[in-house]
């Protein structure tokens, strides 16, 4: 089976199960307190699968799967594979993996807790059950995944109905990356051309990728709603730290593009690290059966140490021999406070110094530049690649050491990715000229460190 909506050997027999079976007839709703998290009344009981810590876990793992497109059926997998990894180990039984659900079919919007499952994969059902929403599901158990709204409500839900001593929220979608305010992501590469039956046409990038369409800025799109931006990240996870007491320790995309300094810097503050792919990422996207799996056999993992786990298990899948399909593929951890506090800094400095030797040096920086790793989106290039190439005279140096204090973890595989180094940074050169929503912090929090901005205009300036 060629369709790239058909992953990892799910046949079309398998699909039908599922659609006719599970998640149409899954066990009725129950309250969250069933599985350890606080009753509706405020009563908390104990799950029995959780060590004695009033009903607190070592982690929550909360899943925004906006599946309401053509990824559906990866949805649907990605769900039996999490089950398989929450299977690998006893550790499983300290972990939360909470999924928000939207998937193609009208009415089929639901929270997941979800449980291990350790019958082969893959196999044709999902025996995770549905959980009471409190509100969030309405009556038609349908969604708008791309709404903000709800993205800011499931964080609040989560994190109030399942306490944890660690959290990670991650967002499953299509992804645009960050072009720059200016209204559209860049032409599309032309040795990534559309193919006969791919959905090139559909999703805006090559077959089986979860690229969005090419005049998309955003990221969590609904066929049958809306989508978000960077700036819709804060007010969902504001929601969450005002339960768990501080930062997130991963925000995740489980999406293409989203691996950019501009993502990273909007979430400063409310979350430790930025797990996310530079790259477009295959339809098979992350591998949840290892990543889940790691965490299950060492639930005592903390924020870094999971984060680098999730790069290194998706990389390695996509390897030769591993579990999924796929080439050319990127996948970081960043440090979020060495990015604001380091590197930001470094990169202002660097920035200014860029800016003021244009005069004589435009030629050489275009041309470092030009040879700088980049990716789908043409506009981006590889921050640490460009700071190798084009060291300048005094800040470079600087830069590069903030830069690998702020990587904490980068994978990458094929030759078409050799130079990738973590992370991204919207750089257009030549005639175009960044959009005024690159400038506005109302858009991006990262405006506000002007510098890299300035040297922008500087250099596109005709």
């Amino acid at each position: 089976m060629n369709n790239p909506m058909f992953r990892k050997g799910l046949s079309i027999a398998a699909l039908g199960a599922i659609l006719t079976g599970s998640l149409a007839s899954c066990s009725p709703s129950v309250n969250p307190a069933a599985f350890g998290g606080p009753a509706v009344n405020g009563n908390t009981r104990i799950n029995t699968f959780s060590a004695n810590r009033n009903g607190k876990k070592k982690w929550t793992i909360a899943i925004h799967m906006a599946a309401d497109n053509n990824l559906y059926s990866a949805g649907l997998d990605d769900l039996n594979e999490i089950e398989k990894g929450l299977a690998a180990a006893p550790g499983g039984e300290d972990i939360n993996v909470v999924v928000l659900f939207d998937g193609a079919r009208q009415g089929d919007s639901a929270i997941y807790l979800m449980k291990p499952d350790s019958r082969p994969y893959p196999n044709n059902e999902i025996i995770s059950q549905k959980i009471d929403s409190q509100g969030l599901i309405p009556a038609s158990n349908e969604i708008d995944s791309g709404d903000p709204a709800v993205f800011a409500r499931f964080a609040d839900f989560v994190t109030k109905n399942f306490p944890a001593d660690h959290h990670s929220i991650s967002l499953w979608n299509h992804g645009a990356g960050f072009p720059g305010g200016n209204g559209r992501t860049a032409p599309r590469n032309p040795a990534l051309a559309n193919q006969p039956g791919s959905f090139l046409s559909m999703i805006g990038g090559p077959s089986g990728t979860r690229a969005p369409g090419v005049n998309s800025r955003s990221f969590a799109s609904d066929d049958n709603g809306g989508e978000m931006h960077v700036r819709d990240l804060n007010p969902a996870l504001a929601a969450g730290m005002k339960n768990i007491g501080k930062p997130f320790d991963i925000l995740g995309f489980d999406t293409c593009l989203q691996g950019h300094l501009e993502v990273a810097y909007q979430a400063l503050g409310q979350a430790d690290y930025l797990v996310a792919s530079e790259e477009l990422e295959p339809g098979d996207g992350w591998d949840y059966a290892a990543y889940i799996g790691a965490l299950a056999q060492n639930p005592n993992m903390n924020g870094r140490e999971l984060a680098s786990a999730m790069v290194d298990t998706y990389v390695k899948s996509y390897m030769p021999g591993g579990a999924q399909r796929g080439s050319d593929i990127t996948l970081s951890a960043i440090d979020i406070t060495a990015l604001g506090t380091k590197l930001v800094p470094a990169l202002n400095a660097y920035a200014a110094e860029l800016t003021a030797s244009l005069p004589t040096n435009k030629a050489g920086i275009e041309a470092a530049r030009k040879s700088t790793q980049m990716f789908y989106n043409r506009d981006a290039a590889d921050l640490g690649h460009f700071l190798k190439l084009y060291p300048a005279s005094r800040s470079g140096a600087a830069a590069q050491a903030a830069y690998a204090q702020t990587v904490v973890r980068e994978g990458h595989y094929g030759p078409a990715k050799a130079n990738s180094t973590g992370i991204a940074i919207y750089f257009p050169y030549g005639t175009m000229t960044p959009g005024a929503a690159y400038f506005d912090t109302t858009k991006t929090r990262f405006a506000e460190t002007k510098a890299w901005g300035t040297f922008l205009k500087a250099l596109t300036a005709r």
